[in-house]
């Protein structure tokens, strides 16, 4: 893009942003937030050198939130971000100027944290106009001199200094045989141009050990297609993000995890955001302290402290840190690593988690070195005995190798079953809500209801026995992600509402006092969990009421997580004291007689209580026969920063429905016609194939926004029709793929990404879900 043209478009932005502020002075928005806000409150403004999305930024700007938030004095946060890496030619920064000197003028601050080299430049070069020469604190700064300053006072702050040379020193010491070393580095930002003088200050040093290649501002295609060259002997540094294969920038973790995919030996970082993303280690810089360093000498100086009382924070809180996984993927010993290392994703000890194995295989070779000496005094009992023990080995082996055959079977029948059942329930409950769509009523409208009623229920069956098959063997996780506590209670208790009151059962929620609305955890999980509790309550309640109570037991086990409580009460038939531990036994109900009242498999109370103890807590029952039931659910989850106003606009942004060209494969011709009538509702246009091969024609003669690839077709399958497309000579790689199949086992969803699909969804397809996905994916390609 030229200059000019992202000068027009940051101008553009500019005057909406200040249209917006008047608009809302005009209203008298303005006003009342200025008057919500204390008059003792204090105000840091935080200018960060780039976006919000990068890690290092984000993470700074939650050590700087939390330090200052967790002070005795109230403060104030207002944040900006210059963006220089994706507009590195500065020709923003009058605008930019523009809108810190309005900010500066309404909000008075009291101090400024310059986040990085090109934020504490820009402070510098505008402090006297725009700032009205306020303190200042940076941080994140290369190689910090106090010439930086231009003799200007009442300034602070910590150093940055990446550990090269001590990153390379222990390379040297884990791999005696590297001779080169390649930097891929850029020019074009005051970070790049500081790590290059240090590599040419380091290599100074290392002259006559070692040779070097500089790859500064390389083609991004280039630099991935020479690093799959590179051979033993050579190690990799890498200090600069780079681009993704359709062109879209890629944050420093995911440049790092793409350059380790294709790169044969060992990759290196200088931060500890590569740490755990595919390279070995180093001595790292930690954005965390960075930003808590900055954060804690502010308050210093909102204390009353002068700045030139403190002095700049010189000495590098660096720490050595490396990868398990990537030590043993080069054969590195970690042995060789500085004693004060850090190793991180390393297996816990054999010795620690088998003690009692080890021990009794002790006593087992005490006992058959006895033996053989015993043996050894007659050569006929010892050859019977050796003959026996073969006999015994033998059929031990054989009874292994028949246990693993029939996990083996149970996995692969639960995984056809449930392959089989999917598909066609997908075009039952697909069929079922597009004649639900077109307006019937009366009792037609009712047989429909019914039938995907059943379907939805048949459906819980299947994922209730795949999810006992996964407790089973041990091999149920949980996700990590943040979510609103407060709008998934909403969300289970709305899906119960109607039927409850279509029976007469008032069902609604209650959140005490204290409970974050914000958490990390699982909410698929938790949502399972409250969706099992409250369907068994309104289940087992003709009259009355069920309430989901939410409380917080953080003052009573505090911690580093949310520590919470939920009570789901009924007033329904309560269950007899005698029959309440084996409820959460698997396969078994209080009522389990053939003329039983309500219906089910019995698995949801012991899949429930399994994933609360996953979530670090468990489930307890209160219940006395014909007063109702309360369960007690008990789970942790961790601690999250309140949503922003930028993502909530992205999420408005992201239901906005737009047409696009999608191309669907499908050999199920109910399944085809469910999908395409969905889409068609939606707006888009569906050309349908019925094979790999096929799609991969139509391709060739017309062009897409968006494909839809089933998994298990005819000829070519959707895998190899995917690996295709990638690895086509053209444009075709760009194209989103969503895998749309029957295959909802565990690792499957890897499997398909892992091949070069984009997205997953499981029959039968959840059309909100399908929406949603292609929304996100359209929103990511642009």
């Amino acid at each position: 893009m030229k200059r000019t043209e992202i000068a027009a478009k940051m101008l553009r932005h500019f005057f909406c942003v200040l249209l917006g502020v008047m608009v809302l002075q005009g209203i008298g928005v303005s006003s009342l937030a200025a008057s919500s806000v204390p008059s003792e409150v204090r105000t840091v403004l935080v200018l960060h050198s780039y976006n919000p999305e990068m890690d290092w930024s984000r993470q700074i700007a939650e050590s700087i939130d939390e330090v200052l938030q967790s002070g005795d004095i109230p403060v104030r946060v207002i944040s900006e971000y210059m963006d220089v890496r994706r507009f590195p030619g500065g020709e923003h920064y009058s605008l930019l100027e523009s809108l810190l000197t309005y900010k500066a003028d309404r909000y008075q601050p009291d101090i400024v944290i310059a986040s990085d080299t090109d934020a504490l430049q820009f402070v510098l070069k505008h402090r006297s106009r725009v700032f009205q020469n306020v303190p200042v604190v940076f941080c994140g700064v290369n190689n910090f001199n106090p010439v930086m300053l231009g003799g200007q006072q009442n300034i602070t702050g910590v150093n940055e200094a990446p550990s090269l040379r001590e990153t390379l020193e222990v390379a040297l010491r884990l791999d005696r045989g590297v001779q080169e070393v390649v930097f891929i580095g850029g020019s074009s930002m005051s970070t790049d141009r500081a790590n290059r003088d240090l590599l040419l200050r380091t290599m100074a040093e290392f002259k006559g050990r070692l040779r070097f290649r500089l790859w500064l501002d390389m083609p991004d295609k280039e630099i991935f297609s020479r690093v799959a060259r590179l051979r033993p002997g050579q190690v990799v540094f890498l200090t600069t993000g780079l681009q993704g294969p359709s062109g879209q920038a890629m944050d420093f973790p995911e440049s790092s995890e793409a350059l380790a995919a294709v790169c044969p030996v060992p990759l290196y970082g200088l931060w500890d955001f590569f740490i755990g993303h595919g390279v070995v280690g180093g001595k790292v810089v930690s954005a965390e302290r960075q930003g808590r360093g900055a954060a804690e000498m502010a308050l210093r100086i909102l204390k009353g402290e002068a700045p030139g009382d403190i002095p700049v924070l010189r000495e590098a809180a660096n720490q050595y840190v490396y990868d398990y996984y990537e030590l043993k993927r080069f054969k590195l010993n970690p042995a060789r690593l500085p004693r004060e290392a850090k190793v991180v994703n390393r297996p816990s000890l054999f010795y620690a988690l088998s003690k009692w194995h080890v021990w009794g295989g002790l006593l087992a070779i005490c006992f058959l070195s006895l033996l053989t000496m015993f043996l050894l005094a007659n050569i006929r009992v010892r050859k019977a005995a050796e003959a026996r023990l073969l006999q015994s080995t033998r059929d031990l082996l054989r009874a292994k190798e028949n246990a693993e055959t029939a996990a083996r079977a149970k996995e692969e029948f639960l995984a056809n079953v449930s392959h089989e059942i999917r598909t066609p329930l997908n075009g039952i409950l697909g069929m079922a809500e597009l004649s639900l769509g077109m307006g019937v009523s009366g009792e037609l409208r009712t047989y429909l209801d019914m039938i995907r009623q059943s379907g939805k229920n048949l459906l819980t069956i299947i994922n209730d026995i795949l999810d006992f098959s996964k407790m089973e063997s041990g091999q149920m996780t949980l996700e990590e992600q943040r979510f609103d506590l407060e709008q998934l209670v909403e969300s289970v208790v709305q899906l119960f509402a109607f039927q409850g009151k279509q029976k007469g059962v008032e069902v609604y929620h209650r959140i005490a006092d204290g409970v974050p609305r914000y958490v990390v955890g699982d909410p698929a999980r938790l949502r399972q969990i409250l969706i099992n509790l409250v369907g068994n309550g309104l289940k087992f309640t003709d009259a009355g009421k069920v309430e989901v109570l939410v409380f917080s037991e953080d003052q009573l086990f505090p911690g580093e997580v949310h520590n919470l409580r939920f009570e789901i009460r009924d007033t329904g038939c309560g269950i007899p004291s005698q029959k309440q531990d084996a409820v959460f036994e698997s396969f078994v109900q209080a009522d389990g007689s053939a003329t039983r009242k309500f219906q089910g498999t019995g698995l949801g109370l012991p899949i429930s209580r399994h994933l609360a103890e996953l979530m670090g807590g468990g489930i307890t029952l209160r219940s006395r026969e014909g007063c109702g039931s309360t369960f007690l659910v008990l789970v942790q989850l961790g601690k999250a920063a309140q949503k922003t106003l930028s993502s909530t606009m992205g999420e408005c942004e992201l239901r906005e429905a737009r047409s696009f060209h999608i191309l669907l494969a499908e050999d199920n011709m109910v399944n085809q016609l469910v999908v395409r009538k969905i889409l068609e509702k939606a707006g888009h246009h569906v050309f349908c194939v019925v094979s790999g091969k096929e799609a991969l024609e139509a391709l060739e003669r017309k062009r897409f926004d968006l494909i839809l690839m089933d998994v298990q077709m005819p000829n070519m399958d959707g895998i190899q029709a995917t690996r295709a497309i990638r690895r086509a000579q053209n444009d075709w790689w760009s194209i989103p793929i969503i895998a749309l199949t029957a295959h909802a086992m565990k690792g499957d969803r890897e499997k398909f990404l892992r091949a070069g699909m984009n997205e997953y969804l499981s029959k039968p397809i959840d059309t909100a879900e399908l929406h949603r996905k292609i929304g996100e994916l359209m929103q990511k390609k642009g």
